[in-house]
């Protein structure tokens, strides 16, 4: 059976100064398996079944609509890597820890990996 997490768990578990690289994993894997669980329950709202390999493709494809975005934007547009982040954080999209203000290292990493793949 999953574990519970109440909303002002949550909240404290997006609080992310000064934590060491493990504790940003850990606090990053609880935050996914809260959104796993929110939407297995939609899809259990809807009398829908959902598998685990499904979850894991739904959530990847989250992430992959990022990459894309930033390669569009690089590549694509000319834009630079702060302009990139300016836009994630505009359109209320979220980095892996949870945050809505992008760095631009990380825009950086990012592209650097995904681009000439998308």
């Amino acid at each position: 059976m999953e574990k519970q997490v109440s909303f002002d768990q949550i909240l404290k578990l997006t609080k992310i100064d000064n934590l060491s690289r493990q504790d940003l994993i850990q606090r990053n894997s609880i935050l996914e398996g809260e959104l796993a669980r929110v939407i297995k329950e939609n899809y259990k709202l809807r009398n829908l079944k959902i598998t685990d390999t499904q979850m894991q493709l739904i959530l990847q494809e989250q992430l992959m609509k990022i990459c894309r975005l930033v390669v569009e934007f690089i590549e694509r547009e000319g834009r630079n890597h702060s302009e990139v982040a300016r836009e994630l954080a505009r359109r209320s999209l979220k980095t892996r820890t949870g945050k809505t203000k992008w760095d631009s290292k990380t825009i950086f990493n990012i592209f650097n990996r995904w681009k000439g793949k998308l």
